[in-house]
């Protein structure tokens, strides 16, 4: 199923929910890059930029309850805004410091946990993070929880095993959990086309027996509305729903690699016109909801929270060297 702009546009969001939404995609923008200059400089390790990807992630975030379980891959900075995790403690992730709440320096960036945002540990292998969800979605039917889980994961993500697995046992169960593939159309350097025979992973859902819905990406309440959808139906005991959502990759796949080698350059060019950032600039103006002293007010209070963070962070101590083998062996 591929919503209309009609049904897109059947939002349930106010004036004050949309500017919200601005604010977050405008926060995940510049803190991330913000982190990618300063891995430039040596300073933060390897990461995976989600610049183009914001939409997908703040605007499905945007629709769950405190509650809800979150099980990402390594690109979803969005996701960890949205849900509320403090620019303070995403930039001593970044930095390693002892202070991250996430692995306390341990882990490189991107690798987002919290117990009290219910976003569940992950790893850098690819779609491990999914029956993660799965098994979340399977607790919180055990103990009555009325909770959903939601998975994100790419387009390459949905060719492994763990996906198939996961996505056979929650639709089997009629588990509350949502897949959400960020279909950016490369797994790394293969482009979609050489990936899967298919358009649309979303089809793949029909073989597990719950709907699949194809949503624009890049538009935050197209995003929204879709996976509002999706929510309700899986606590009303529907079951699954996977959500593809098409959207774009701006920088290369990490900070490591160098996506001239594969990916020409009029499509980077042409990708670059689906920004959803100045899109929903776009949108905001056709609402009447954008004012340029707001938005002027919104893009300084931003820098001062992420210079407020780099320096919390870069003051912050180092882990100590011990901490490297905590919880990795028994202690006595």
């Amino acid at each position: 199923m591929v919503l209309t702009d009609r049904e897109a546009r059947a939002t349930h969001l106010t004036d004050d929910d949309l500017r919200k939404l601005y604010e977050l995609l405008l926060l995940t923008r510049r803190l991330d890059e913000r982190l990618w200059k300063l891995n430039r400089q040596g300073k933060v390790a390897a990461i995976a930029s989600c610049q183009g990807q914001e939409a997908a992630q703040v605007g499905s975030v945007y629709a769950l309850a405190p509650h809800d379980y979150i099980t990402v891959s390594y690109r979803e900075l969005g996701v960890a805004i949205a849900r509320g995790m403090p620019p303070r403690d995403i930039m001593s992730f970044g930095l390693a410091r002892a202070v991250d709440p996430n692995s306390r320096g341990r882990q490189i960036p991107g690798h987002y946990s919290s117990k009290a945002l219910g976003i569940l540990s992950s790893s850098s292998p690819v779609g491990t993070q999914i029956p993660h969800a799965v098994g979340a979605a399977l607790t919180s039917n055990i103990l009555k929880q009325n909770a959903v889980a939601i998975t994100y994961f790419g387009d390459g993500a949905s060719s492994k095993g763990d996906f198939h697995e996961a996505a056979n046992f929650a639709g089997i169960h009629k588990l509350p959990c949502i897949f959400f593939c960020e279909n950016n159309e490369y797994a790394i350097s293969v482009p979609l086309r050489l990936q899967m025979a298919i358009r649309d992973v979303a089809v793949r859902a029909a073989g597990y027996g719950f709907p699949g819905v194809v949503v624009d990406g890049n538009d935050v309440v197209a995003v929204y509305e879709a996976t509002r959808t999706a929510v309700e139906r899986a606590r009303a005991g529907e079951g699954p729903t996977l959500i593809e959502a098409k959207t774009t990759r701006l920088l290369p796949h990490t900070s490591e690699d160098d996506d001239r080698r594969y990916r020409p350059a009029a499509e980077l060019e042409a990708d670059k016109k689906r920004d959803p950032l100045p899109r929903f600039v776009t949108y905001l103006k056709e609402q009447g909801v954008w004012d340029d002293a707001w938005a002027a007010d919104c893009e300084s209070h931003i820098n001062e929270l992420i210079e407020d963070a780099q320096t919390y962070a870069e003051n912050a101590p180092l882990p100590e060297p011990q901490e490297a083998l905590r919880w990795s062996y028994a202690e006595r």
